[in-house]
């Protein structure tokens, strides 16, 4: 990372242009020199980047008001470049402040390591469609995800398990669609009057104010977080 920050002082970015990094895992060929091939190729590729290479790695920023192009397009470059050289690359948000880059250089660290993890079939993954994964990694750091979920939800999953029921993977999908219940019922394949009837009973079983915005954010946190450790019954 110093190397990369010595190097971009040196081109006098402003500070608040547009920008967005990646980082690049690109394992030495000393035979071919792919890696020192591969920055430039990125360089030529998109005006207004810059690459910077160690053993394993290509960090690489790129600057869109120099480029005069948007992140999507840039990010199209850039899968063209991963696939022909077998490389595969995390890639942060967009950001517009210069003196931030540190927090988007993690944030393409930490997609690389959680694309890999969960869709290692793909070429480059972008930090906002982990950014949940993140999330709830961080939160179960010192608390396990039974610790975390609202004491309604916990109630609802022994009743589940006592009587045999789904009605936690009822209220999910309710949740997921908006509290919707057209949508609900289509998706669990349920009639109306059984629907309505099983909201009421997971109402009274729970004891959740389903109308208020943050709890409807705390469940559908809790059910991630119950995903993440397999804890979750439907």
């Amino acid at each position: 990372y110093s190397q990369l920050l010595s190097q971009l002082h040196a081109l006098n970015w402003k500070q608040n242009d547009p920008y967005f990094c990646c980082i690049i895992h690109a394992p030495r060929d000393s035979k071919i020199g792919s890696i020192s091939n591969a920055c430039q190729r990125l360089e030529d590729g998109i005006h207004g980047s810059c690459a910077v290479k160690d053993e394993e790695h290509i960090f690489f920023i790129v600057n869109l008001a120099q480029a005069e192009q948007n992140r999507d397009t840039a990010t199209s470059v850039i899968a063209g470049l991963l696939r022909e050289f077998l490389f595969k690359a995390g890639i942060s948000m967009e950001f517009h402040d210069f003196y931030r880059l540190p927090y988007y250089y993690r944030q393409a660290h930490i997609a690389l390591t959680l694309g890999q993890q969960y869709d290692d079939t793909l070429w480059s993954y972008r930090f906002e469609n982990y950014m949940l994964h993140y999330i709830t990694e961080q939160s179960t750091r010192e608390l396990d995800a039974e610790a975390l979920c609202p004491a309604g939800l916990l109630k609802l999953l022994r009743y589940d398990r006592k009587k045999g029921r789904s009605y936690a993977a009822t209220l999910r999908i309710f949740l997921e669609n908006n509290m919707n219940t057209a949508s609900t019922i289509r998706k669990i394949h349920m009639q109306r009057a059984t629907f309505l009837y099983q909201l009421n009973k997971i109402q009274e079983l729970t004891g959740l104010n389903l109308q208020n915005p943050e709890t409807r954010l705390l469940l559908l946190i809790a059910y991630q977080l119950l995903d993440r450790e397999n804890k979750l019954t439907s």
